[in-house]
């Protein structure tokens, strides 16, 4: 039986990348976790990122481990060791978040997604249709190649805007 009502936070960590520019902040996940529990207790964070060459993952290795030593579960691809893998440029943890958001969220939870590719649409569409809400937290504060796109944020059942709370969510 699952616990209903629950509240998930999933992460598009290549998109927290970009924002990171955008909102001229480093991004603390512990804090943006606790600005977003301020409406209700998160039970699950999920992390999604790929590393895809032993540069990326050597830059990655003490984040990530920050991340899963403060309760949040890191998820994707390592292909790190596979030196003949075509190098994908974006997008290649959304099927992998998709995936996780469509096991873990059940009727009556809120996933909390940080995100923004419309390539999300299709995932936000199934989860609202099956009675999960999903608030998009991002930003419109950005250029249309990072903001998320209107079709995905009209598809989502509320929208956080991480520029209104960037002194709140910033690494000290």
């Amino acid at each position: 039986m699952t616990e209903q009502g629950k509240r998930i936070l999933l992460i598009d960590g290549a998109h927290c990348d970009r924002l990171r520019k955008v909102l001229g902040i480093a991004i603390d996940f512990g804090r943006l976790r606790n600005r977003l529990a301020e409406a209700g207790a998160i039970a699950a964070a999920h992390y999604h990122r790929d590393l895809r060459d032993a540069e990326e993952a050597q830059r990655q290795e003490g984040f990530l481990g920050w991340l899963s030593r403060h309760d949040f579960e890191v998820l994707g691809d390592d292909n790190s060791e596979i030196d003949d893998l075509p190098r994908e440029r974006y997008g290649t943890n959304l099927v992998g978040l998709a995936v996780d958001a469509m096991e873990v969220a059940q009727p009556g939870d809120e996933v909390l997604l940080v995100g923004a590719d419309i390539k999300l649409t299709p995932l936000v569409t199934a989860l609202v249709e099956r009675g999960t809400k999903v608030s998009l937290v991002s930003t419109l504060h950005a250029p249309p190649s990072i903001a998320p796109h209107e079709q995905l944020v009209t598809e989502c059942s509320g929208f956080i805007d991480l520029y209104d709370h960037r002194e709140m969510i910033a690494r000290t």
